[in-house]
């Protein structure tokens, strides 16, 4: 073979292995692009179910928002205008009972509708009730929260703060909060039976209660058909002459969970916000 052939042939192979190598290059940049794209597809299409279930969970509350927001209206037009009460009367419930639940929709929203401590709960609902007459008794905030850290699920924080603002309500109008000197505590501690958690309001320093409502309203209704059915909560209200008494007993489960620490205790005056 001649010399130019051999230079020939020697170029030859180098072009081919530069070759080979280009090829190898181009094969690993397509296999990267086919892994890169596969990715993308694989998140995309992750992020298409996470919409959908987003999608079916924003449709699940708005329906249990309304269905509740008719549940209240029904009930409240019941108790009012359908026993004979004026139309202004139910303007006012109807209103206060809305406001309630978009406060504690708006707390809920905060931790992505995920929970709620119990004592943002009472607070945020007491809050509207903070700045009757008096704010203070004797130095001492007319609203008195206290009890360790419990997380609840959105349905029970929901559920949990329509009684609180009925409870407030009533108090406000006729129990501790219609007076200059009265007080209302709310507290709550794990229960000596065990698994439950025992939520206690209690008035004092109010009118004397003669007697129980003769009517039954909203807040009745709520305790004793709303609450103890759909959280399996033990409910005992007592028109105490010193002032109205509340006990609640919920089961600790995934919907009610207490941390075992100390709790801090949390007061409200008249110059609280929510």
């Amino acid at each position: 073979m001649s010399l130019s052939s051999k230079e020939s042939a020697l170029a030859f192979q180098a072009e081919r292995r530069q070759l080979r190598a280009h090829i190898a290059e181009l094969e690993m940049e397509s296999a990267m692009l086919r892994n890169q794209l596969a990715a993308h597809q694989e998140e995309q299409q992750r992020s298409e179910e996470q919409c959908k279930l987003l999608i079916g969970e924003m449709n699940h509350r708005v329906k249990n928002i309304l269905a509740l927001v008719l549940a209240v209206t029904e009930r409240t037009w019941r108790v009012t205008v359908k026993a004979g009460l004026p139309i202004e009367q139910f303007r006012e419930d109807f209103l206060g009972r809305l406001r309630a639940m978009g406060r504690v929709h708006d707390l809920l929203l905060r931790e992505a509708w995920r929970k709620a401590m119990l004592a943002d709960v009472v607070r945020n609902t007491l809050v509207l009730h903070a700045g009757v007459p008096g704010g203070k008794a004797d130095g001492v905030p007319r609203i008195e929260v206290d009890g360790p850290p419990v997380y609840l699920q959105a349905n029970v924080a929901v559920m949990l703060a329509m009684v609180f603002h009925e409870l407030a309500t009533n108090a406000a109008k006729h129990g501790a909060l219609s007076v200059p000197g009265g007080q209302v505590a709310v507290r709550w501690k794990q229960a000596a039976e065990g698994a439950l958690l025992e939520i206690a309001w209690a008035e004092s320093g109010g009118p004397k209660v003669v007697k129980p409502p003769g009517r039954r309203g909203f807040g009745l209704d709520l305790l004793e058909r709303g609450v103890a059915r759909q959280l399996n909560c033990e409910v005992k209200l007592d028109f105490a002459p010193e002032g109205v008494r509340c006990r609640l007993c919920l089961p600790l489960s995934d919907s009610v969970k207490m941390e075992h620490l100390e709790g801090e205790e949390l007061r409200l005056g008249a110059g609280g916000s929510g």
